[in-house]
C-alpha cells in the first residue's frame, strides 16, 4: 500500500496600505488599517476556529460571536505555525492533501465583511493575491510539527521596528522570477525588461552599463541555514555572501557595514520564500545601495523550476521535522556543501540536540568529531569558536583552577570586545555573566571540593536534563514530540512557563495581551517561527 502525502503549504502576507491602489485586495487592506488591533483579534480567532473545528465557517461575524476563553485545544488534522500580526500574517501548515488544499482555500476566501458569497469581489478578500506554496511529501513518517501554534507577534519578522510595512512597496526590492534570477546568474542577460520605447542605440547603452556592473548574491537567512544550502555563482564558483546573522534583525548591522562596498553592484538577494527580501532590500537600499533585486518566491519557487540543474547547491533548511529539502525530490544524488565545524569534513546533518553554548543556534557536528565525548561536551559555533576553551553552560567537571583559567581568558575576550568597533554590549554583557558565573562555582568548590565530578554525564543545553537517558536533545521547537497539556490550566501557571523559556517567548505573550481580551487563555505561546 502506497504511504500517502503529506501536503505542506508556506504563505505570507503584507498588509500594506500603500499599495493597496494596485493590490487585487485593495479594499480589504483599506478596511483593515481602520481598527488593525480589532482586525487581528478577528484573524486570530477566525484560524483559531477554523483550524481547531471539523466544520469551518468562512464568516467572522460569526467567529467574533464566539465566547471568548471557550476555544479548547483538540487533536487536530493540521500542524505547523501561524504568526499574525498588525502587519500581516505568516504560516507553514501540513497535514493530508485534502485537509491543506481545503484550508488554504478557506483562508483565500476570508472575508473580514462576513460576506459569505463566494462571488463577491475580490477586492473585499484580503489574502487574494497570496503566493501559496504548496508541496508533497512521501519520505518522512510523522507528522512536521509536533502541533499547531498560532501566535500574535509585532512583527512577522523581526525588524526591531525600523521597517514599516507599508514602507515595504515604495522601498523595496525589484522582484525576479526565477527564470530571471536564473538568467543573471546565467550571464545570458543583465538587463532585464527594458522598455521597448528606448532606442535601440539607448538599449545598448543601458545594457553596456549593467553588464559592467559585478553581480553579488546575498542570502538573507539565518548562518545555520546558509552553511548546509546557498546559491553558486556559475561564473567565479564563489557561494552567496553569508551576513552572519543569528537574527533577522542583526541583519541592518550587516547593511550599515557593507553598504559602501555594495553600492556599485548589482545585488541578488533571496530566502526561504520570499518574505524576509522583502524587508531586507528596504534596508540596504536605505544605504544607498540602489541596484537591488530580490527572488521572488525565494528558494522554494526556485528549486521547483531547476532543481539540481540550476545553481542552489546543497540542502534547502525547512524550520520543520524534515529540517532540510534536497533540490530534487527524485535526485538521491546531491552536492554536500557543509562542513563540520570541527574538522571541516564535508557534513550537513543539523539536529537539535547539536546546538552551540553559547548562543543555541544549530552546529554542524560530524559523528566522528561527536564520539570524542570527553573532549567535547559541548559545541561551539563559528561564530563563537574563540570561545571554545572558557565558555561553558555546565561546569560540574572542573576544578578551581580549571575555572580561574576560564575567568581568565574570559577577561580577555571581554576587554577586546569593549575597544573593537561597533556595538558590542550584548557580546560583553554575556561574558561578564560567564565570569559571575565561575566565580560563584569557585565558591562552591572551595566550600565543598567533592561537588567537582569529573565523569558527570552529558547534559542538554535545551533542558538541562542528562543527555542519552533522560533527554535526548530534541525537546525543543519543531524536533519535540506533542505536548498534551489540559485545557484546566490557569494563565499564572502559563506565564511562569513563559518566563522560563526566555525572553522571546515573552515578548510573544506581551504582543498577545496587547490583542486580546485579558479572558482569552494563553495556550498558544511559544511557536517556532515559521519563517520563509
Amino acid at each position: 500500500m502506497t504511504k500517502e502525502k503529506q501536503a505542506i503549504v508556506l504563505f505570507y502576507k503584507y498588509f500594506s496600505s500603500s499599495s493597496s491602489s494596485s493590490s487585487s485586495s485593495s479594499q480589504a487592506i483599506e478596511r483593515w488599517w481602520e481598527d488593525p488591533k480589532d482586525n487581528v483579534r478577528k484573524l486570530y480567532m477566525w484560524h483559531e476556529n477554523n483550524l481547531s473545528s471539523s466544520s469551518p465557517s468562512s464568516s467572522s461575524d460569526k467567529i467574533s460571536s464566539l465566547p471568548i476563553g471557550r476555544i479548547k485545544r483538540r487533536h487536530l488534522p493540521l500542524v505547523g505555525r501561524i504568526l499574525i500580526s498588525t502587519e500581516g500574517i505568516s504560516g507553514t501548515l501540513s497535514g493530508s492533501r485534502k485537509d491543506i488544499e481545503t484550508t488554504s482555500s478557506n483562508i483565500h476566501d476570508y472575508d473580514d465583511t462576513g460576506n459569505e458569497d463566494n462571488d463577491s469581489s475580490s477586492t473585499s478578500r484580503i489574502f487574494q493575491d497570496v503566493d501559496w506554496k504548496i508541496s508533497y511529501e512521501s519520505s518522512t513518517s510523522g507528522q512536521l510539527f509536533p502541533d499547531l501554534k498560532i501566535s500574535i507577534v509585532k512583527e512577522i519578522v523581526s525588524t526591531s521596528g525600523l521597517v514599516n510595512v507599508n514602507d515595504i512597496p515604495l522601498e523595496t526590492g525589484k522582484h525576479l522570477s526565477p527564470e530571471e534570477f536564473h538568467e543573471i546568474l546565467e550571464l545570458s542577460s543583465l538587463s532585464i525588461s527594458l522598455p521597448s520605447i528606448q532606442s535601440h542605440h539607448q538599449q545598448q547603452q543601458q545594457q553596456q552599463q549593467q553588464q559592467t556592473k559585478e553581480v553579488v548574491m546575498i542570502d538573507v537567512r539565518n548562518t545555520f541555514e546558509h552553511d548546509i544550502g546557498h546559491f553558486v555563482d556559475p561564473r567565479t564558483n564563489m557561494k552567496a555572501i553569508d551576513p552572519e546573522t543569528t537574527t533577522f534583525s542583526s541583519f541592518e548591522k550587516f547593511c550599515e557595514q557593507n553598504a559602501n562596498e555594495l553600492r556599485d553592484k548589482k545585488v541578488l538577494m533571496y530566502c526561504t520564500g520570499g518574505i524576509r527580501c522583502e524587508k531586507a532590500s528596504v534596508l540596504l537600499k536605505r544605504k544607498g545601495v540602489e541596484d537591488v533585486n530580490q527572488l521572488s518566491g525565494g528558494i522554494h519557487r526556485y528549486l521547483e523550476k531547476y532543481g539540481n540543474d540550476g545553481h542552489f547547491k546543497g540542502l534547502n533548511f525547512t524550520f520543520d521535522k524534515r529540517v532540510a529539502m534536497k533540490p530534487n525530490f527524485a535526485t538521491k544524488s546531491y552536492e554536500v556543501v557543509g562542513r563540520c565545524v570541527e574538522c571541516s569534513d564535508p557534513f550537513d546533518e543539523l539536529c537539535g540536540s547539536r546546538v552551540c553554548t553559547v548562543c543555541r543556534d544549530l552546529v554542524l557536528i560530524c559523528e566522528k568529531c561527536r564520539t570524542r565525548s570527553k573532549t567535547l561536551r559541548e559545541f561551539h559555533c563559528k561564530r563563537h569558536a574563540a570561545w571554545k576553551s572558557c565558555y561553558f553552560s555546565f561546569l560540574e567537571i572542573f576544578d578551581q583552577s580549571e575555572l580561574e583559567e576560564q575567568q581568565r581568558v574570559l577577561r580577555i575576550l571581554r576587554d577586546e570586545a569593549s575597544v573593537e568597533r561597533g556595538n558590542n554590549k550584548n557580546v560583553r554583557r554575556t561574558l561578564t555573566r560567564q565570569i559571575n558565573k565561575a566565580e560563584t562555582r569557585i565558591r562552591e568548590i572551595k566550600e565543598d571540593c567533592h561537588l567537582i565530578d569529573p565523569n558527570a554525564p552529558r547534559r542538554c543545553r535545551s533542558c538541562q536534563e542528562q543527555l542519552g537517558t533522560v533527554c535526548d536533545g530534541k525537546c525543543w521547537g519543531f524536533w519535540k514530540n506533542a505536548e498534551v497539556t489540559s485545557n484546566d490550566d490557569d494563565n499564572s501557571s502559563k506565564v511562569g512557563k513563559i518566563r522560563m523559556r526566555g525572553r522571546r517567548a515573552k515578548q510573544k505573550h506581551e504582543a498577545e495581551m496587547e490583542f486580546l481580551p485579558e479572558s482569552t487563555p494563553s495556550t498558544i505561546t511559544m511557536p517556532v517561527n515559521g519563517i520563509q
